[in-house]
């Protein structure tokens, strides 16, 4: 009795006969472009939400934090600081709260980010260097309240949630009544490098020296560079900014000196969390964190969708021929370990294994031919 392993050929005798037939054949090309095309819709359907962002969770899991993340702190109004110095009431009082960045000014702040929307700027006693958040606020007309902060630097926040409600992404802009707005990330990363003295930022250089007209055009967005533990960014409660003012402490001390300060509320009832790849974050250390990402140059981005479909051409050209090298009676085990290793491999061109799945239907394309190509021969052989 023969045994079916004489039958495993690894290699074909005449390799470069059998690519040249392959990408003769009109069969292989019709089943690529179809499976590219059906790989295109996959990839912008829900159908490969959870496997992508799963891809893309790991990716940030594993990441580092950018070292500009050490320049600045958050200052949270917590709830210790909402019950003693606020008196549990909102809107938070405009007075304390220009108190506070009067505070952190005196304490030689760089750049101050309020990540709390005020009706209009307040009164502080030099706010060239405070960047306020406005422009979701609407009254009874439907008008937002961005006009209230003419002559004032401001961004407008904007928290991007994914389809599964997961933030992982910043903007450096948006569009608030079919106008575009540089958003809070972008507005405090731009004024730290336009600081008298700014750090040799890399984002500086490479985004926030283009110029304004430039930012408003930028459409693209990154993900964001997370810190693996959120709570490790320096922060420091504001009523602690506060006691120690009320003393004089500030004069002397180092701690904001030259650092980008951000204000934001942490109490319970300002309901400002967000669900990220690493938990729930309170939206001033997210805004910590996209800051400190956009100033290192930016996250990872996705690569576009005309440039995943040539890789995914590629991809499929590439294994057909190996495909065609390596056919045989046994080809469809060969296929088995061939299609997984190469969306991996493939997959490594987006970063993550989040397009792995996008990969397949087309990997398969070149063992979908060579499987009929191989029945059709051993028929032939056996007739």
């Amino acid at each position: 009795m023969t045994s079916p392993l004489r039958d495993l050929r690894p290699v074909r005798k005449h390799p470069l006969r059998e690519i040249g037939a392959l990408l003769r054949s009109r069969q292989f090309w019709a089943i690529l472009f179809v499976l590219t095309g059906l790989s295109q819709l996959i990839a912008a359907s829900r159908l490969a939400d959870g496997l992508r962002g799963a891809g893309v969770d790991s990716a940030i899991l594993f990441g580092e934090a950018p070292a500009t993340l050490k320049d600045i702190v958050v200052v949270e109004i917590d709830d210790e600081t909402y019950r003693t110095h606020f008196s549990k009431k909102v809107p938070l009082d405009p007075e304390k709260l220009s108190a506070l960045v009067n505070s952190l000014q005196n304490a030689g702040a760089a750049v101050i980010g309020f990540d709390m929307e005020p009706e209009r700027a307040l009164s502080v006693q030099g706010d060239a260097n405070v960047v306020w958040a406005a422009g979701l606020r609407r009254d009874a007309h439907n008008r937002t309240s961005i006009e209230e902060f003419s002559g004032a630097v401001f961004g407008v926040p904007r928290v991007l949630r994914g389809r599964d409600g997961i933030v992982r992404r910043y903007a450096l802009n948006t569009v608030v009544d079919g106008r575009a707005y540089l958003t809070l990330t972008a507005q405090i990363a731009r004024q730290a490098c336009a600081a008298p003295h700014p750090k040799h930022w890399e984002g500086c250089g490479k985004t926030f020296n283009r110029g304004e007209r430039a930012l408003l055009s930028d459409e693209t967005t990154s993900l964001i560079r997370f810190a693996p533990d959120p709570k490790a960014i320096t922060h420091v409660p504001a009523s602690l900014v506060m006691d120690v003012e009320a003393s004089g402490g500030w004069k002397t001390s180092e701690f904001f000196r030259g650092k980008i300060v951000l204000i934001g509320g942490t109490w319970m009832e300002s309901r400002d969390e967000h669900i990220t790849p690493l938990g729930a974050q309170y939206g001033v250390y997210v805004l910590a964190q996209s800051v400190a990402t956009a100033l290192a140059g930016g996250g990872l981005q996705e690569p576009a969708g005309y440039v995943l479909f040539l890789v995914k051409l590629l991809a499929g050209i590439f294994v057909g021929m190996l495909a065609a090298v390596l056919s045989s009676r046994w080809s469809v085990f060969l296929h088995l370990i061939i299609v997984p290793v190469a969306a991996v491999g493939f997959a490594a061109y987006a970063v993550t294994a989040n397009y792995w799945v996008d990969f397949v239907p087309v990997l398969m394309s070149g063992f979908i031919h060579q499987w009929f190509h191989d029945v059709s021969s051993h028929g032939h052989e056996t007739s």
